[in-house]
């Protein structure tokens, strides 16, 4: 199962999903999946972890990111830089580091994002990564909204334990992969936490 049409299609079933998730379940899904998000080890010790700011009805770590910054850990959350458009590159994101005063901007997705002021994360210092999905796998396939993204940021990241969070409704059989997609390491839900062997 490769390929582009398949993912597209893949794509608009788990939108219209999300799209139908009532704001109260997305809610305290999220706060179920922060608090499996507490008891992973590989978070539970990590000094320096980057995470996101959800979008619509993304899985939102926020609360997780919170106790994070409570403990002293160092937080990172990805800001989109432009690529150049002739060669086809859409852009890559970088890590700013942030705080609980940080103040977020909405970028051309309106996704909020630091300001390009804020100081720059060191990829080699990040241990975790929590990372956005439409959908994912059992064997750690992710699927993104296409952008390609964060296929390009994880392998720059080759130290960093990777966790895909998401609403269970999103974990699927089979995300259809090509070479250049990126793998998570774990996938954590508001049901589950799974491992990627």
């Amino acid at each position: 199962m490769n390929g582009a049409d398949p993912k597209r299609a893949l794509r608009r079933r788990l939108r219209r999903a999300l799209e139908q998730l009532p704001e109260s379940v997305c809610r305290a899904q999220s706060a179920a999946l922060c608090r499996r998000l507490q008891l992973l080890p590989e978070l539970a010790s990590a000094r320096v972890v980057a995470g996101y700011a959800a979008f619509g009805s993304e899985a939102d770590p926020a609360a997780a990111l919170a106790w994070l910054g409570a403990r002293g850990v160092v937080l990172g959350l990805p800001r989109i830089v432009a690529g150049v458009e002739a060669a086809g590159d859409g852009g890559r994101l970088e890590l700013h580091r942030v705080d609980e005063g940080t103040r977020l901007l909405q970028n051309r997705y309106a996704i909020a994002e630091p300001d390009a002021a804020e100081p720059l994360l060191s990829l080699s210092r990040v241990e975790v990564i929590l990372v956005p999905a439409l959908g994912v796998d059992r064997e750690g396939r992710r699927l993104g909204r296409g952008g390609g993204y964060y296929d390009r940021l994880l392998p720059r990241l080759p130290q960093a334990f990777k966790v895909a969070l998401v609403h269970d409704l999103q974990l699927i059989e089979q995300v259809p992969s090509l070479p250049h997609d990126a793998r998570v390491d774990c996938i954590v839900s508001d049901l589950h936490t799974h491992y990627v062997r």
